[in-house]
This record gives structure tokens, sequence and C-alpha cells, in this order.
């Protein structure tokens, strides 16, 4: 790996938030309830409970030309 390549994929694992560096939750932000629950319920729930989310999701959305 060239110099510049290395210090570029430094650079960016330096930055990289692991979970343990990583010291707030949902009760240390305060208001914004509509904004945690939706985050809730988009990341934290189909990790938590994967059986609840099988199957292929259908969308019926058509884009105008």
């Amino acid at each position: 790996m060239d110099k510049a390549k290395e210090r570029r994929l430094n650079a960016v694992q330096a930055t990289i938030m692991t979970e343990s560096c990583v010291k707030v939750n949902f009760d240390s932000v305060a208001g914004l309830a509509d904004a945690k629950q939706t985050l809730k319920e988009a990341v934290l729930f189909p990790v938590m409970y994967p059986h609840l989310f099988t199957g292929k999701l259908k969308y019926n959305i058509k884009f105008a030309d």
C-alpha cells in the first residue's frame, strides 16, 4: 500500500466510532420524542425482533417519466 493511501486509511479509521466509545443513549437526549421513536422503529426494532421483519416488502410506487 502506498503512503498516501495508508494515511487516508488511518485518517478514516481514526474517525470511526465503535460501540465502546459511544456514551449516549435515548434517555440522555432531551425531548425529540418523535425522532427517538422513529429511530427505534427503523433501526433498533429490526435488530431486536428480526422475526417480525422477515419477507420482502412490496412497494407500489410509480415514478413519473
